[in-house]
């Protein structure tokens, strides 16, 4: 990343997708000051492919990267957690927390784990039924997508990663992000502990 320095970078997002480039570029020895950012906003391929900016930041290593390869311009991905970034969640189930005993909370989490050890344990039946509901997604780059980000899938969604989170937080914290880094049990719940038998 080192030789971004002087280049110009398309983004798509600020906040904290301003704060991990920063952070990447600074692993690297460079900083947001060595470079100029264009907010190409979500046309961020496009303005790749076309010499506008000469690196673009916020994509999908499981979509920009194969579309790249595919388009006849193969891109080199610098990964967050390779580059001085904790370690985070891309998807994240949202719900209101007063709620959070609601047994159809639990119910929805279940399935999503089914859903998940079925793509896992079936990538290509999956597949089939992935298009077979969604015909508009037959096509080379979806397939190539799917197969990419099924290792991503967490069998155990249900399952919260503490430290993963208070992490995270502490490294928002020093970005300037938040305010204070608030105790976990207001921002996520650990649904495991609820989807445990009752002992008799």
């Amino acid at each position: 990343m080192a030789d971004l320095k002087g280049k110009t970078i398309g983004y798509s997002m600020s906040g904290v997708g301003s704060a991990i480039l920063g952070q990447m570029l600074k692993y690297d020895g460079v900083s947001l000051k060595d470079v100029t950012l264009v907010d190409v906003h979500y046309n961020l391929v496009q303005a790749l492919l076309t010499h506008r900016v000469d690196a673009i930041s916020g994509i999908g290593r499981n979509f920009e990267v194969p579309e790249m390869q595919l388009a006849g311009h193969p891109a080199r991905a610098f990964y967050p957690e390779l580059h001085g970034i904790p370690k985070f969640d891309a998807l994240i189930f949202l719900a209101n927390r007063y709620h959070e005993k609601d047994p159809r909370l639990l119910a929805f989490m279940q399935a999503v784990k089914e859903g998940e050890q079925y793509i896992q344990s079936h990538p290509v039946e999956s597949w089939k039924l992935l298009i077979k509901h969604h015909p508009e997604l037959r096509n080379k780059l979806n397939r190539v997508s799917w197969k990419i980000t099924e290792p991503y899938f967490d069998v155990t969604p249900i399952k919260l990663n503490k430290k993963r989170y208070v992490n995270f937080a502490k490294w928002m914290y020093k970005q300037k992000l938040i305010n204070k880094v608030l105790p976990l049990k207001y921002y996520a719940t650990d649904l495991n502990v609820l989807d445990k038998p009752e002992k008799k």
